[in-house]
């Protein structure tokens, strides 16, 4: 099935206003941290599954965050949900140009996986030991990076986006906090508790076109992209840190 440019912009443009305005989610969050809200931080694998674990030969790996706030104080927890992760990284060398042989630059392409999601969590609002189930609805963006990094502070130089495409994210998840610390904090000695989270979640997709590790094949002067199409459905374990407010 073929879709004409101006819709395939369309649908990108209705994508990007949905992440904006889940991340918008953020500022009343942030700007009065009142009772019954909540920050995490999490390492989190992005492990294939089905079709995609049929096209992929590794697990995917990076960080998630996550932002919400208690209907009152009830265990309904309403929130955002974010991650990204890296899913292959190739690094060659080259030379600069066909002119300057002689001057090898080091070039690095990234396969990437991001997602945001609208989450609706169910938690006790506090105590030393609070299990939590979660239902989550967003996007999920695959995309691949090609860049020229500077060999001595590994920093990008010069970089361009090789594949990219957005298809629909959802799920559930569950997990347990570990209460390991309950205080004052900030400068208004309020009342805050840290804790360790295990959890992960089972996150099924539309379909979503992207490269594999190996699939830009390089030609001097051309370049070509064999592209893979299927679901994008990931196992997502977690472990990090949660400040509960």
């Amino acid at each position: 099935m073929s879709i004409n440019h101006d819709t395939a912009n369309t649908m990108k443009d209705n994508r990007y206003g949905l992440s904006l305005a889940l991340l918008l989610f953020l500022i009343p969050l942030t700007a009065s941290a009142q009772r019954g809200t909540e920050f995490g931080l999490d390492l989190a694998l992005a492990v294939p599954q089905g079709a995609f674990s049929e096209n992929m030969n590794e697990a995917g790996f990076g960080l998630n965050f996550h932002a919400g706030k208690h209907v009152g104080l009830s265990p309904v927890m309403i929130g955002l949900d974010a991650a990204a992760h890296v899913y292959g990284t190739e690094n060659r060398r080259e030379p600069l140009s066909m002119t300057i042989p002689d001057i090898n630059a080091r070039v690095q392409t990234t396969n990437n996986l991001a997602q945001v999601h609208a989450m609706i969590r169910l938690q006790p609002v506090s105590g030393k030991v609070r299990p939590y189930v979660d239902a989550l609805y967003g996007f999920k963006y695959l995309w691949t990076q090609t860049s020229l990094v500077d060999y001595d502070y590994d920093e990008e130089i010069i970089g361009s986006t090789n594949q990219d495409d957005f298809t629909r994210s959802y799920g559930l998840g569950a997990g347990i906090d570990f209460r390991v610390w309950d205080g004052l904090m900030g400068d208004d000695r309020r009342p805050g508790q840290v804790y360790l989270t295990f959890g992960a979640r089972y996150l099924l997709s539309g379909e979503a076109e992207y490269l594999r590790s190996g699939d830009i094949e390089r030609e001097p002067g051309s370049i070509s992209f064999n592209t893979t199409r299927s679901r994008v459905d990931i196992v997502q374990p977690r472990f990090g840190v949660t400040l509960a407010f």
